[in-house]
């Protein structure tokens, strides 16, 4: 049942080891638009988060990062962090490409992760929580 539920469209889990640095630099390109990758047009296509805590203006052209924190501090460039992106492969041609950060996983689907994972009968949900300012 979980899995007709979830992630019906085929994302797949893209996941890296990288720096405080490499954190904002990606997540600022899922805000801003990234050559090559998804640039959101609307509210509604922003990303996403879980696990950090972002500030996003919106301008006349888009929306601009202006501030990522993890359990209320602001990140620093040498922290260390596993990031886990979920996206359509489209949208993550750019980020395969970069010799700088790797994402691997391609082949790892969302919904078959996230059914495995809710099958163990284990699955502790975390509480909801605001990952978005909007100004």
């Amino acid at each position: 049942m979980a899995g007709s539920m979830i992630m019906p469209n085929s994302l797949s889990a893209y996941s890296c080891k990288m720096s405080g640095e490499e954190l904002k630099e990606t997540v600022r390109n899922f805000v801003e638009g990234y050559q090559g990758g998804f640039i959101p047009f609307n509210r509604g296509s922003l990303p996403v988060f879980s696990g950090i805590s972002v500030e996003v203006k919106e301008t006349d052209d888009g929306y601009t990062l202006s501030k990522v924190t993890k359990d209320g501090k602001k990140v620093q460039d040498n922290d260390t962090f596993t990031v886990t992106c979920l996206a359509i492969p489209k949208h993550m041609e750019a980020y395969l490409t970069d010799e700088n950060i790797v994402f691997e996983g391609e082949d790892t689907f969302v919904k078959d992760t996230w059914t495995e994972y809710v099958s163990d009968g284990n699955a502790v949900l975390a509480e909801p929580e605001d990952y978005m300012t909007l100004r």
